[in-house]
């Protein structure tokens, strides 16, 4: 059986979770230490086009329960708000708020920030490569199957 060292999803895994510390971070810094992963996941379902509980917890493959009691907590930290479908006036919507957006902005500020951080440790031609890599085990994995919607559930600050 081949060492942890060795293992390329051990390895993945401990450099996704390293990313995923120093972005949530960043987004601290910014004034944004008040949101947490399961939330961010349903920011990241709006911002993806998915307004309803239904869709995000479709999206996320969790309970329309969970989603509603996090969005209830979203709503209450000031990250978005419920209206109602143009064409459906029983459905209640989801959008971003001005907070919400600003959430999403400095999420995107700090993965830019982290990226290039990496960028410059590992260097031109080594980040060119390393892209290169992920992204063919990326086209691999989705020629084979789509990743379970429970693996998009563990991704940090990624708004």
């Amino acid at each position: 059986m081949p060492e942890p060292a060795t293992e390329i999803g051990h390895l993945t895994r401990v450099v996704a979770d390293a990313i995923a510390e120093r972005i949530t971070a960043r987004v601290a810094e910014a004034g944004f230490d008040d949101i947490r992963e399961p939330q961010a996941a349903v920011v990241m379902a709006v911002v993806a086009g998915d307004l309803t509980v239904t869709q995000i917890a479709a999206r996320l493959g969790v309970s329309p329960q969970a989603v509603s009691k996090t969005v209830t907590e979203l709503e209450r930290a000031g990250y978005v708000g419920r209206g109602h479908d143009p064409d459906d006036k029983r459905v209640r919507s989801l959008q971003l708020t001005a907070r919400g957006n600003e959430v999403v902005a400095a999420s995107r500020r700090a993965r830019k920030a982290v990226t290039a951080e990496q960028s410059r440790w590992l260097g031109t031609r080594d980040t060119a490569e390393l892209l290169r890599l992920l992204q063919h085990a990326v086209e691999q994995f989705d020629a084979g199957h789509a990743p379970s919607p429970h693996a998009t559930r563990r991704t940090g600050m990624r708004l």
